[in-house]
């Protein structure tokens, strides 16, 4: 506002004659220039503005991902470590299973010595 102003006091100051009057004609082009220009200025922010959310939003959603596919390959790394641990585990359970069925054989003929 205070810039409209401004350039409106210049072009009063500028339009007006050694008579001391101004031209009505030229002060509306100026200003109909003028508001052209700030509608021209206020489309190109609004498109940068836009532009650059964009921007900022497809980062974003990157980093997003970036992070999920981080985090899924932890995951899994677990879960293998853990599928690993527990074939372990089943493995050793076999053998004293066996362990057990050798010792409980033995026993067994032990006692009907």
């Amino acid at each position: 506002l205070e810039l409209c102003v401004g350039f409106t006091k210049i072009i009063m100051a500028s339009t007006l004659g050694s008579t001391g009057k101004h031209h009505p004609l030229v002060i509306d082009e100026d200003l109909e220039n003028f508001q052209h220009k700030l509608d021209v200025l206020q489309s190109n922010f609004k498109n940068e503005t836009m532009n650059q959310l964009v921007r900022i939003k497809q980062h974003l959603l990157t980093e997003q991902e970036e992070v999920l596919n981080r985090e899924r390959r932890d995951y899994e790394e677990k879960l293998e470590q853990q599928s690993n641990e527990i074939g372990d585990l089943k493995a050793e359970l076999r053998f004293f299973k066996r362990q057990r069925e050798v010792l409980l054989g033995r026993s067994d003929m032990l006692a009907l010595m």
